[in-house]
């Protein structure tokens, strides 16, 4: 049955404008599009903090940040496998930027470089 579902991540201590940032660095790399609306196949309509859509995810996958927690929502029927990837990449991808901004934020001068490889993401800081 089609519904838009909200996944908990685990995710923390983070604000609403890291998140953007995050979530618009990712589009870059995948070539998404981004919005502030995602629906479920009826075109049920949710607000959400930043969101993408991609071809394979039409009706598109949205963050919400809610009391400093990142929590995930969308309508992953009949694209489970798409939606898992996006949610699972998304989430490895705000994990990884929260530690850049944190990296220079002790050193400024910290280069960082990040590689997208499948789900995972990685990070190389040079101080």
């Amino acid at each position: 049955m089609s519904h838009l579902s909200i996944y908990k991540t685990g995710i923390g201590a983070v604000s609403a404008s890291l998140v953007i940032n995050a979530i618009r660095s990712l589009a870059k790399h995948i070539n998404a599009e981004v919005v502030s609306e995602v629906s479920d196949v009826m075109n049920r309509e949710q607000t959400v903090t930043i969101g993408l859509k991609t071809s394979e995810l039409p009706n598109g996958i949205g963050f919400l940040v809610e009391g400093q927690k990142l929590n995930i929502i969308g309508d992953p029927w009949g694209v489970e496998q798409q939606f898992n990837e996006l949610k699972t990449l998304a989430e490895n991808y705000v994990k990884a930027y929260k530690c850049a901004v944190q990296a220079r934020n002790v050193v400024p001068t910290a280069q960082v470089k990040t590689e997208i490889k499948g789900r995972n993401v990685v990070l190389e800081v040079c101080l």
